[in-house]
């Protein structure tokens, strides 16, 4: 069915392809029926309704034909028109995601999928997202941070689904396998022109300002895209954000004048074991890692760390891990120290167990007032250094470890379906998910 002159201008200059318009102002008022490109009647406007043909993504067959499964859906009265991709295949108007909807709150919805990408930006089918722990400790805590409504999940991997009016298509195709950085710098500061974009003032995160990968659909800007390293699984893309600040927080050692000869690794989360494999890549041969998890220091050991100490038992006091400290290092302490736990005992300890001149890099973000002895720092020459999140390029750095399987990550990770999301996140909060690093998967 050919678009009228009215159904042309209610669309302005978005020129949408024959059949692929949901609620235009035009569409609803006439409550004219559609035909998609693939030939089924789709939808049709009814007293504030549509009936709607929601498509199955993974099922289209070989000959463009979609299987159709019919819903209603509410549609608010200001929405304008969802379409296809560049393609020109039909949109989904409904997706399945986990959502904060209130502080302290985490749900299975149903959504609109988001608008039609604009700009530069591209619209990415999500196939695999991580759960950080900055998530959880966001969801236990009621962290203000996190605005309710949102799509949390900055850590994702997909495929670009459509794309902008200004994204340069022969860079940027639908079908592309992508990693967004979800961390988007302004560019304009001091800050960023210094190249610490990382802690750029006006800085936006996906999954915590903006909706994120915890759904089946998700926008970013081409500028933030980096192209998945042909060879790697979906799980190792969508690990590349946690593994850049491991990378970060190891890099900052050697700005700090560190080599990483002797690094104590407080915590054996997924920072912990990538900050971990990170040390040893980046030359350290003695590595002690300290938890209160008897699995995950098995990892932790499995992974190539020297020691590890089970915080809980009388090898992890105060007074032991001074001595573990001077008796591993020929009498001086630790060159370095990675924090991946964020609480006052690590903070503290970690700057402990650091040498004369030492380093003592704080990544993990629970804690906010921290015990730390003024003169201690001060006769020793000790350096605290706060790490948030990574750069461009140490997100680039991650992608290549990843790319040359320098970095093991299947052994503590494990994949699970999107919709078992909201009480994946219970599981995970009430400890009786044993995994380590849990991945959703859109598909399952």
């Amino acid at each position: 069915m050919p678009f009228t002159d009215d159904h042309r201008r209610d669309h302005g200059r978005k020129r949408v392809p024959e059949g692929l318009c949901h609620v235009c102002k035009t569409c609803r008022g006439a409550g004219v029926p559609h035909v998609s490109s693939f030939g089924h009647r789709s939808r049709t406007w009814q007293g504030g309704k549509f009936r709607a043909g929601l498509i199955d993504w993974g099922r289209v067959a070989g000959n463009g034909t979609l299987p159709v499964h019919t819903a209603w859906r509410t549609v608010a009265s200001d929405l304008d028109c969802t379409v296809g991709n560049k393609a020109g295949e039909l949109a989904m108007s409904t997706m399945q995601a986990v959502m904060l909807t209130a502080p302290g709150v985490v749900e299975q919805v149903t959504v609109p999928v988001p608008g039609a990408p604009e700009g530069d930006e591209v619209l990415i089918r999500v196939t695999r997202a991580g759960i950080c722990g900055s998530e959880l400790e966001g969801v236990v805590t009621k962290s203000p941070r996190r605005k309710p409504p949102l799509i949390m999940g900055h850590e994702f991997a997909g495929v670009i689904e459509a794309v902008g009016p200004d994204v340069d298509t022969a860079r940027w195709r639908v079908g592309d396998r992508v990693v967004p950085n979800p961390l988007m710098p302004c560019g304009q500061c001091r800050t960023c022109q210094r190249g610490r974009t990382n802690a750029c003032p006006n800085r936006i995160l996906l999954g915590l300002h903006r909706d994120g990968g915890h759904a089946e659909l998700a926008k970013c800007s081409v500028r933030h895209l980096h192209r998945t390293p042909s060879g790697i699984s979906d799980d190792d893309a969508a690990t590349a954000e946690p593994l850049a600040v491991a990378v970060h927080g190891v890099r900052l050692l050697g700005e700090a004048g560190v080599l990483p000869r002797s690094i104590v690794i407080f915590g054996a989360g997924t920072i912990g074991l990538l900050a971990l494999q990170s040390a040893r890549l980046a030359g350290a041969t003695t590595t002690v890692v300290i938890d209160r998890d008897p699995h995950r220091l098995e990892v932790a050991s499995r992974l190539g760390a020297t020691r590890v100490i089970d915080a809980r038992t009388d090898d992890g006091s105060t007074d032991a891990l001074g001595r573990l400290a001077l008796e591993m290092t020929d009498g001086e302490g630790f060159d370095g120290a990675l924090d991946c736990v964020g609480v006052g005992a690590t903070r503290a300890g970690a700057v402990r167990m650091v040498a004369p001149g030492g380093t003592a890099v704080w990544i993990g973000s629970a804690a906010d007032e921290i015990p730390v002895r003024g003169m201690e720092l001060v006769l020793n020459e000790k350096r605290v250094q706060g790490a948030y999140s990574y750069t461009d390029h140490d997100f680039s750095a991650a992608l290549g470890l990843l790319a040359a399987g320098r970095v093991e990550l299947t052994s503590w990770s494990k994949v699970y379906g999107l919709g078992e999301g909201a009480s994946l996140f219970t599981r995970l909060l009430t400890h009786t998910e044993p995994c380590i690093k849990a991945l959703l998967d859109p598909r399952g």
